[in-house]
């Protein structure tokens, strides 16, 4: 999320008198595992207040990364300061204040079923006002039908959803939601992630070179191959689009991978500096364009050595090969290929 644009855009409202309803910020987005400034928009809200006079609710969509607090969350319940030793996987200081800050949002969904390990369809909705609970209770003829406070108005499962209530509850009785629980399973799945992106990224393979769009937050790496010489946005879809084939669930052996695209009626301009990087000409990128990525997103933490991390990674490198190219790391002094930055 842009906080500029975020803020422009409520000033404009506020001066054409247009009520804001509500903010969402995502906290883990499932296809790229981005983190948004959720303390960014809490300290914009606070200065529409002042400044307009005009309050809105906000929402934090951690469905697919909330369990990822626990990274930072101590034993006794409390939270780590970011300058105390690190977890296993880096973390930057912005995703750390986002996490830091989910407890001031005024609602939170989150979903066990994804990064809990929990089985399906475990998910909640976390509401700071006790008040709102009648705007979502729906009332049904059962035993309990006059009972204000029992469970069955709110749940989207009625009185029947205690199985997987009990699974979720058994599932953070045996892995705690903090460090050295889920947080220590986590961290290794990140760490994995940020792995794989660095191992991609200038990773040259036959003629082609991978290109990683930004560090990962959580556990999802974005990134595209790309001739090591300047070439149209076609030729460098059509490239993506034949990896993809090779490697989609039904096809793969040991790898599956998920694409998806940056589109300039989404993203605007967003993506020029990434097409730059890829050898694209900036001026490639017109209103119909798009840009295929590929999503990797590492989703077990039993990989948790060093070992068996080689191991997969030079599997992967294979089963690249086959299909691109002899791998090798990209030297950008001897290529015109554009250089990946610096990490």
């Amino acid at each position: 999320m842009d906080l500029g644009a975020l803020e422009a855009l409520l000033d404009k409202l506020a001066l054409d008198h247009h009520a804001v309803l509500a903010v969402v910020g995502i906290v883990g987005t499932p296809g790229s595992g981005s983190v948004d400034p959720v303390d960014g928009i809490l300290q914009l809200r606070d200065r529409h207040v002042q400044t307009h006079g005009r309050w809105f609710f906000v929402h934090v969509g951690a469905a697919y990364g909330g369990y990822a607090r626990a990274l930072f969350r101590r034993f006794d319940g409390s939270f780590r300061n970011f300058m105390e030793p690190k977890p296993v996987c880096a973390v930057a200081p912005a995703v750390y204040r986002a996490f830091q800050s989910m407890t001031c949002a005024d609602s939170v969904a989150l979903d066990s079923h994804a990064l809990g390990f929990a089985p399906d369809p475990a998910g909640a909705l976390i509401i700071r006002d006790a008040n709102m609970r009648s705007a979502l209770a729906d009332s049904a003829d059962h035993p309990n039908a006059d009972d204000e406070d029992h469970r069955s108005g709110y749940v989207l499962e009625g009185d029947r959803s205690g199985s997987v209530a009990c699974a979720v509850w058994l599932a953070h009785q045996t892995v705690p939601l903090d460090e050295g629980g889920y947080g220590a399973l986590l961290g290794e799945v990140f760490s994995s992630a940020q792995g794989l992106a660095e191992w991609l990224d200038g990773r040259c393979l036959g003629e082609f070179v991978g290109c990683v769009l930004a560090p990962p937050d959580l556990d999802v790496v974005l990134c595209a191959f790309a001739p090591r010489k300047p070439a149209m946005l076609h030729r460098v879809n059509a490239i993506n689009e034949e990896v993809l084939s090779r490697f989609s669930a039904n096809r793969a052996e040991d790898f599956s991978l998920a694409g998806t695209r940056l589109t300039h009626h989404r993203h605007g301009r967003a993506p020029v500096p990434f097409l730059k990087r890829l050898g694209i000409p900036g001026n490639e990128w017109r209103s119909a364009s798009h840009l295929l990525l590929l999503r990797c997103a590492t989703k077990t933490a039993l990989v948790a050595d060093s070992k068996g991390k080689a191991f997969y990674r030079q599997e992967l490198a294979r089963a690249l090969e086959s299909l691109l190219g002899p791998s090798e790391l990209h030297d950008p002094a001897s290529s015109s290929a554009p250089p990946t930055p610096s990490r």
